[in-house]
C-alpha cells in the first residue's frame, strides 16, 4: 500500500525523523530493524551505498555494483548506466518514470516534480541553528551503532 505524504515547509523537518508516521516507523526504527536483521544474518550479502558518494563518483558507484553483482561492465555500459542515472536527466524524464496518477498517490500536493535539487545536505538549508543542532544530537544518540551511517554522526 502506497502511502501519501505533504511536504513539509522545513518549520517541523528536524521533527520528522523522529515523529512521522509511516508505514515503516522513524528512518531511525527502519535503520536499527536493518542493523538487527543483517547482524542476525551475517550470510546475507549486501552493498550499502551512499547517495553522497555516487554524487560524487557515479561511475565508481557503478562498478561497485558490478563488481557486488558479478556482472562485469564495459565502459560504455558505465557510461550509459552512468548518463541514464544522473539527476538532471532522471528530473527531465520524470513522466517516464513515474506517471501523473502514481504520483498524486504518492504524495498529496504535489505541485512540479517529485525530484527537487539533487544536491547533497540541502536539508540544512530547510532547518533553523536550533533544529540543526537538535536533530545532529538525536541522530547522534540513535545512529552511533548503526553501520550503514555510521559517516554522518
Amino acid at each position: 500500500m502506497l502511502e501519501v505524504y505533504e511536504r513539509s515547509s522545513g518549520n517541523d523537518g528536524a521533527y520528522l525523523y523522529d515523529e512521522v508516521s509511516t508505514s515503516y516507523g522513524s528512518i531511525f526504527e527502519y535503520m536499527e530493524r536493518w542493523d538487527n536483521f543483517l547482524q542476525e544474518n551475517p550470510e546475507i550479502p549486501l552493498l550499502a551505498i551512499h547517495y553522497e558518494d555516487l554524487k560524487q563518483n557515479i561511475v565508481e558507484g557503478i562498478k561497485r555494483i558490478g563488481e557486488f553483482l558479478e556482472i562485469p561492465l564495459a565502459e560504455n555500459i558505465v557510461q550509459a548506466i552512468s548518463d541514464g542515472v544522473d539527476f538532471k536527466y532522471v528530473k527531465a524524464n520524470e513522466h517516464l518514470i513515474y506517471n501523473e496518477q502514481m504520483r498524486m498517490r504518492m504524495f498529496k500536493n504535489m505541485s512540479s516534480s517529485f525530484y527537487r535539487k539533487g544536491i547533497v545536505g540541502d536539508w540544512k538549508n530547510y532547518f533553523t541553528v536550533a533544529q540543526k543542532e537538535s536533530f545532529q544530537t538525536r541522530f547522534q544518540e540513535r545512529m552511533k551503532k548503526s553501520r550503514f551511517l555510521s559517516r554522518y554522526a
